[in-house]
């Protein structure tokens, strides 16, 4: 997932980036009034940091579905 986050001030951009680094996000831009945040992982984990940065305004949101490759000759969908 890609978020853009309203941050105008540097109160809510420390805030913003210390929920970042619990949730072993990444800042991928960071402006005067808003950061750009690439975070990875399963839905309870996505969702969960969502809840947590919502109130700070979403800009911008994009997800994704699985976009992993198992290693080996297994597959995601393997038994």
């Amino acid at each position: 997932m890609m978020i853009k986050l309203k941050s105008e001030t540097k109160e809510v951009r420390d805030e913003i980036i210390q929920i970042v680094n619990i949730f072993r996000a990444n800042i991928v831009d960071i402006k005067q009034d808003c950061l750009t945040v690439a975070a990875t992982g399963d839905v309870e984990k996505i969702e969960a940091f969502l809840k947590m940065v919502m109130p700070f305004g979403i800009l911008e949101l994009v997800r994704s579905g699985t976009i992993a490759l198992e290693r080996g000759n297994t597959t995601i969908l393997s038994d």
